[in-house]
Protein backbone atom coordinates (compact mmCIF):
# COMPACT_ATOMS: atom_id res chain seq x y z
CA UNK A 1 0.00 0.00 0.00
CA UNK A 2 2.59 2.29 0.76
CA UNK A 3 4.60 1.77 -2.52
CA UNK A 4 1.55 2.34 -4.27
CA UNK A 5 0.91 5.45 -2.48
CA UNK A 6 4.21 6.73 -2.99
CA UNK A 7 4.52 5.88 -6.42
CA UNK A 8 1.15 7.55 -7.16
CA UNK A 9 1.70 10.78 -5.41
CA UNK A 10 5.24 10.93 -6.48
CA UNK A 11 3.84 11.10 -10.11
CA UNK A 12 0.73 13.18 -9.26
CA UNK A 13 3.39 16.03 -8.55
CA UNK A 14 4.92 16.09 -11.98
CA UNK A 15 1.34 16.21 -13.13
CA UNK A 16 0.42 19.19 -11.04
CA UNK A 17 3.32 21.35 -13.17
CA UNK A 18 3.83 20.20 -16.34
CA UNK A 19 2.33 18.33 -19.22
CA UNK A 20 2.16 16.55 -22.59
CA UNK A 21 6.07 15.85 -23.90
CA UNK A 22 7.56 17.44 -21.17
CA UNK A 23 5.84 15.75 -18.89
CA UNK A 24 7.44 11.98 -20.44
CA UNK A 25 10.56 13.96 -19.94
CA UNK A 26 10.59 14.42 -16.91
CA UNK A 27 8.99 11.03 -15.64
CA UNK A 28 11.79 9.66 -17.55
CA UNK A 29 14.28 11.54 -15.28
CA UNK A 30 12.20 10.42 -12.06
CA UNK A 31 12.34 6.91 -13.72
CA UNK A 32 16.44 7.08 -14.22
CA UNK A 33 16.10 8.06 -10.28
CA UNK A 34 14.40 4.98 -9.38
CA UNK A 35 16.38 2.70 -11.41
CA UNK A 36 19.32 4.13 -9.67
CA UNK A 37 17.60 2.99 -5.96
CA UNK A 38 16.24 -0.31 -7.61
CA UNK A 39 20.03 -0.66 -8.60
CA UNK A 40 21.30 0.31 -5.01
CA UNK A 41 18.87 -1.60 -2.74
CA UNK A 42 19.24 -5.06 -3.74
CA UNK A 43 23.22 -4.41 -3.42
CA UNK A 44 22.99 -3.16 -0.50
CA UNK A 45 20.48 -5.26 0.90
CA UNK A 46 22.48 -8.77 0.12
CA UNK A 47 25.35 -7.02 2.10
CA UNK A 48 22.98 -6.49 4.85
CA UNK A 49 21.69 -9.85 5.06
CA UNK A 50 25.38 -11.74 4.30
CA UNK A 51 26.94 -9.82 7.60
CA UNK A 52 24.03 -9.30 9.24
CA UNK A 53 20.48 -11.05 9.18
CA UNK A 54 17.36 -9.81 6.95
CA UNK A 55 15.48 -8.76 9.39
CA UNK A 56 18.23 -5.29 9.79
CA UNK A 57 17.24 -4.52 6.18
CA UNK A 58 13.56 -3.64 7.51
CA UNK A 59 15.15 -1.85 10.68
CA UNK A 60 17.54 0.36 7.89
CA UNK A 61 13.90 0.68 5.82
CA UNK A 62 12.36 1.88 8.65
CA UNK A 63 14.71 4.44 9.31
CA UNK A 64 15.05 5.42 5.40
CA UNK A 65 11.43 6.07 5.49
CA UNK A 66 11.28 7.96 8.24
CA UNK A 67 13.97 10.19 7.16
CA UNK A 68 11.97 11.15 3.66
CA UNK A 69 8.92 11.50 5.94
CA UNK A 70 10.56 14.47 8.01
CA UNK A 71 12.13 15.55 4.54
CA UNK A 72 8.95 15.89 3.11
CA UNK A 73 7.58 17.67 6.13
CA UNK A 74 9.55 20.20 6.05
CA UNK A 75 10.73 20.67 2.31
CA UNK A 76 8.08 20.09 0.16
CA UNK A 77 5.46 22.56 -0.84
CA UNK A 78 2.02 22.16 -1.82
CA UNK A 79 2.04 21.24 -5.64
CA UNK A 80 -1.66 21.92 -6.33
CA UNK A 81 -2.33 25.42 -6.78
CA UNK A 82 -6.29 25.38 -7.47
CA UNK A 83 -7.71 22.13 -4.85
CA UNK A 84 -11.07 21.16 -5.13
CA UNK A 85 -12.81 20.04 -1.65
CA UNK A 86 -15.54 18.51 -3.82
CA UNK A 87 -13.05 16.10 -5.77
CA UNK A 88 -12.16 13.86 -2.62
CA UNK A 89 -15.66 13.54 -1.34
CA UNK A 90 -17.32 10.24 -2.02
CA UNK A 91 -19.31 11.60 -4.88
CA UNK A 92 -16.60 13.83 -6.26
CA UNK A 93 -14.53 10.30 -6.29
CA UNK A 94 -17.15 8.21 -8.50
CA UNK A 95 -17.82 11.00 -10.67
CA UNK A 96 -14.10 11.17 -11.09
CA UNK A 97 -13.56 7.67 -11.62
CA UNK A 98 -16.36 7.41 -13.70
CA UNK A 99 -14.90 9.94 -16.22
CA UNK A 100 -11.67 7.70 -16.20
CA UNK A 101 -13.12 4.03 -16.87
CA UNK A 102 -15.28 5.59 -19.49
CA UNK A 103 -11.87 7.16 -21.07
CA UNK A 104 -10.56 4.50 -23.99
CA UNK A 105 -7.46 6.51 -23.84
CA UNK A 106 -7.02 6.50 -20.22
CA UNK A 107 -7.68 3.01 -19.99
CA UNK A 108 -5.14 1.93 -22.74
CA UNK A 109 -2.24 3.59 -21.02
CA UNK A 110 -3.59 2.36 -17.34
CA UNK A 111 -3.46 -0.82 -18.55
CA UNK A 112 0.52 -1.04 -20.13
CA UNK A 113 1.40 0.46 -17.34
CA UNK A 114 0.24 -2.28 -14.76
CA UNK A 115 1.26 -4.81 -16.71
CA UNK A 116 4.82 -3.32 -17.15
CA UNK A 117 4.56 -3.14 -13.06
CA UNK A 118 2.54 -6.80 -12.35
CA UNK A 119 5.77 -8.20 -14.13
CA UNK A 120 8.77 -6.43 -12.48
CA UNK A 121 6.67 -7.31 -9.33
CA UNK A 122 6.46 -10.71 -10.43
CA UNK A 123 10.22 -10.96 -10.73
CA UNK A 124 10.97 -9.48 -7.77
CA UNK A 125 8.72 -12.19 -5.54
CA UNK A 126 10.06 -14.80 -7.48
CA UNK A 127 13.58 -14.01 -8.17
CA UNK A 128 15.20 -14.51 -4.83
CA UNK A 129 13.23 -18.01 -4.35
CA UNK A 130 14.52 -19.36 -7.92
CA UNK A 131 18.15 -17.38 -8.04
CA UNK A 132 19.21 -18.17 -4.28
CA UNK A 133 17.52 -21.20 -3.09
CA UNK A 134 17.18 -23.27 -6.58
CA UNK A 135 20.48 -22.05 -8.69
CA UNK A 136 22.47 -21.22 -4.91
CA UNK A 137 23.44 -17.19 -5.91
CA UNK A 138 24.50 -15.62 -2.55
CA UNK A 139 22.94 -12.90 -1.38
CA UNK A 140 25.63 -10.49 -2.28
CA UNK A 141 25.59 -12.05 -5.76
CA UNK A 142 21.86 -11.83 -6.01
CA UNK A 143 22.28 -7.65 -4.97
CA UNK A 144 24.85 -7.47 -8.00
CA UNK A 145 22.38 -9.30 -10.53
CA UNK A 146 19.61 -6.62 -9.55
CA UNK A 147 22.67 -4.13 -11.94
CA UNK A 148 21.49 -5.43 -14.64
CA UNK A 149 17.48 -4.78 -14.25
CA UNK A 150 18.31 -1.45 -13.44
CA UNK A 151 20.78 -0.44 -16.08
CA UNK A 152 17.41 -1.41 -18.34
CA UNK A 153 15.24 1.01 -16.84
CA UNK A 154 17.79 3.64 -16.65
CA UNK A 155 18.91 3.22 -20.27
CA UNK A 156 15.22 3.41 -21.22
CA UNK A 157 14.80 6.83 -19.24
CA UNK A 158 17.38 8.04 -21.34
CA UNK A 159 16.27 7.33 -24.40
CA UNK A 160 13.12 8.53 -23.79
CA UNK A 161 14.90 11.64 -22.51
CA UNK A 162 16.32 12.13 -26.04
CA UNK A 163 13.20 10.38 -28.05
CA UNK A 164 9.93 11.23 -26.69
CA UNK A 165 9.51 14.85 -28.06
CA UNK A 166 10.77 13.99 -31.81
CA UNK A 167 8.52 10.59 -31.95
CA UNK A 168 6.27 11.42 -29.35
CA UNK A 169 4.51 9.39 -26.68
CA UNK A 170 2.54 6.30 -29.15
CA UNK A 171 5.48 5.61 -30.59
CA UNK A 172 7.67 5.41 -27.85
CA UNK A 173 5.07 3.83 -25.82
CA UNK A 174 5.19 1.20 -28.37
CA UNK A 175 8.52 0.98 -28.92
CA UNK A 176 8.23 -0.42 -24.09
CA UNK A 177 5.68 -3.08 -25.02
CA UNK A 178 7.21 -4.13 -28.01
CA UNK A 179 10.24 -4.33 -25.54
CA UNK A 180 8.62 -6.26 -22.63
CA UNK A 181 7.05 -8.63 -24.99
CA UNK A 182 10.43 -9.50 -26.45
CA UNK A 183 12.23 -10.06 -23.24
CA UNK A 184 9.23 -11.66 -21.93
CA UNK A 185 9.25 -14.49 -24.82
CA UNK A 186 12.43 -14.82 -24.74
CA UNK A 187 12.11 -15.97 -20.98
CA UNK A 188 9.39 -17.83 -22.01
CA UNK A 189 10.78 -19.99 -25.07
CA UNK A 190 13.75 -20.90 -23.16
CA UNK A 191 11.96 -22.00 -20.31
CA UNK A 192 9.94 -24.13 -21.96
CA UNK A 193 13.00 -25.82 -23.48
CA UNK A 194 13.94 -26.51 -19.59
CA UNK A 195 17.20 -24.57 -19.65
CA UNK A 196 17.43 -22.97 -16.40
CA UNK A 197 20.86 -20.99 -15.13
CA UNK A 198 21.44 -17.08 -14.31
CA UNK A 199 22.24 -16.05 -17.37
CA UNK A 200 18.38 -17.11 -19.32
CA UNK A 201 16.85 -15.35 -16.38
CA UNK A 202 18.16 -11.97 -15.94
CA UNK A 203 19.22 -11.42 -19.29
CA UNK A 204 15.47 -11.40 -20.85
CA UNK A 205 14.44 -9.75 -17.69
CA UNK A 206 16.98 -7.09 -18.30
CA UNK A 207 15.17 -6.30 -21.70
CA UNK A 208 11.80 -6.34 -20.27
CA UNK A 209 12.76 -3.77 -17.37
CA UNK A 210 13.89 -2.05 -20.53
CA UNK A 211 10.92 -2.01 -22.23
CA UNK A 212 9.01 -1.24 -18.86
CA UNK A 213 11.09 2.02 -18.37
CA UNK A 214 9.71 3.15 -21.57
CA UNK A 215 6.06 2.05 -20.79
CA UNK A 216 5.89 3.67 -17.33
CA UNK A 217 6.87 6.93 -18.45
CA UNK A 218 4.84 7.38 -21.65
CA UNK A 219 2.16 5.52 -20.33
CA UNK A 220 1.26 7.97 -17.28
CA UNK A 221 2.00 10.81 -19.51
CA UNK A 222 -0.99 9.40 -22.00
CA UNK A 223 -3.02 8.63 -19.05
Amino acid sequence: IGAGVCNSVGRSLLRDLVSGHYLSRLAGQMGMASSFMVAVAPTIGGYIQHYTSWRMSFVVMFVYAATVLVMLWYALPETHQNPDPSAIRFKGLVHNYGQLLKSPAFIGNAFCGSIAYSGIIAYITASPFLLQSTLHVSPVQFGWLALLNAIGIFSSGWINNHCVIRYGIPKMLFAGVSGMILGAAMMLIIGCFGVLNVTVIVLPMALFCMGAGLTFQNASAGA
